[in-house]
């Protein structure tokens, strides 16, 4: 038979051994039922004890190990960012044609990131482009028709005056609205 027979029952002592109970059930008039209940409502009691005293210093060395992990863990710095940047780049040019690997490695050349970012933030600003190609393409259309109607000679350099004047414009515009929005939040 199993150990867990009626004849063979092992019961968990606090101190770890096993007190075993062999033979025959224990006849009613000897150990009433309610002192059986007493013994193992004891036994629990007791087996919780000792699992606490166990488990306290098992969550404070945890709770030290994690302090020390998140303590020693540096930021990201720079080369780890870089580096994570170098590694995406060349998993998503493997899956690129030939032609536009090429392009990919020349735009996304430091060099010419850096351009693009200081351009980005100066010279091509989204309303300033807008602002010069709209005042281009209004006055260069008033200028060709005026031009055909009247037989004067189309000077090609306006268009580059008008997209300038144009940017002026855009970029006077956009400063006067970043100014009335500081002053509304204020």
């Amino acid at each position: 038979m199993s150990e867990h027979s009626p004849e063979h029952i092992a019961h968990s002592s606090p101190e770890g051994g096993h007190i075993e109970h062999q033979g025959k059930k224990p006849e009613h008039s000897e150990v009433s039922k309610e002192q059986v209940e007493k013994q193992q409502h004891e036994m629990l009691k007791q087996a919780e004890a000792v699992i606490k005293a166990e488990a306290e210093p098992t969550r404070d060395m945890a709770a030290e190990t994690a302090d020390q992990a998140t303590s020693t863990i540096p930021p990201a710095g720079r080369d780890l960012r870089n580096q994570k940047m170098n590694h995406t780049m060349h998993r998503v040019r493997r899956q690129l044609p030939t032609l536009d690997r090429a392009l990919s490695k020349v735009i996304h050349n430091p060099f010419v990131d850096k351009v693009s970012e200081v351009g980005g933030k100066t010279v091509a600003r989204p309303s300033g482009l807008l602002g010069g190609g709209l005042c281009a393409f209004l006055a260069t259309s008033i200028l060709v028709y005026y031009t055909r109607h009247n037989g004067v000679r189309y000077n090609y350099g306006v268009f580059i005056a008008f997209f300038l004047g144009g940017y002026l414009v855009g970029m006077t515009i956009e400063l006067l609205l970043s100014l009335t929005q500081r002053a509304k939040k204020s």
